[in-house]
């Protein structure tokens, strides 16, 4: 089940959890783009030809600004998760049940909470 889903009845939760996924986006996007150019570079210097540093530095500077945003996505996530974990306890926190009844071993009293 995706979380998108599943926070669906929580929307302080579903807020959260689509931040964190624009968050990777973003991440992803910048980290590929930065990979693929200091890549290029690195594979041009390697080869020998005249490299152009331009390349290496934008790509090293993508790949960095790319960090805070998988740091986002994460402390993201994580507060989507907790919002939804803290009201599933508040809803059961309520819920104290005795039952007076028969079980295997003759007369009983059950509580479940």
């Amino acid at each position: 089940m995706d979380l998108h889903e599943l926070f669906l009845t929580n929307n302080a939760a579903l807020e959260e959890i689509i931040t964190a996924r624009n968050s990777n986006s973003t991440a992803t996007i910048l980290s590929i783009s930065g990979g693929l150019l200091l890549g290029s570079y690195l594979v041009v210097r390697f080869v020998g030809q005249q490299s152009l540093y331009a390349a290496g530095i934008a790509g090293t500077g993508l790949i960095l600004v790319s960090l805070p945003f998988f740091a986002s996505y994460r402390r993201h996530a994580s507060r989507a998760v907790k919002i939804y974990n803290d009201e599933i306890k508040q809803k059961n926190m309520n819920r104290n049940d005795v039952t007076f009844g028969f079980t295997t071993t003759g007369i009983g009293i059950q509580m479940t909470f």
